[in-house]
């Protein structure tokens, strides 16, 4: 298997720009309704999970 880290990063690119991402702990929220959901769509962030609650979420059309 080859070595995943053959390639020695700091030879290339530019020494102010990293494009390595930083692992974060993802945020599980548990919404029950709508209202819920829309606050918690708005507030998530990338890699961040929205568990619905059992039952029957009603969405209206504004």
């Amino acid at each position: 298997m080859p070595d995943p880290n053959i390639l020695d990063k700091s030879k290339y690119g530019a020494s102010w720009y990293s494009n390595e991402i930083a692992v974060k702990e993802a945020n599980i929220f548990t919404v029950a309704n709508s209202e819920e959901l829309q606050s918690k769509i708005n507030e998530a962030q990338n890699g961040d999970i929205i568990a619905l609650n059992a039952g029957v979420i009603k969405f209206l059309n504004r």
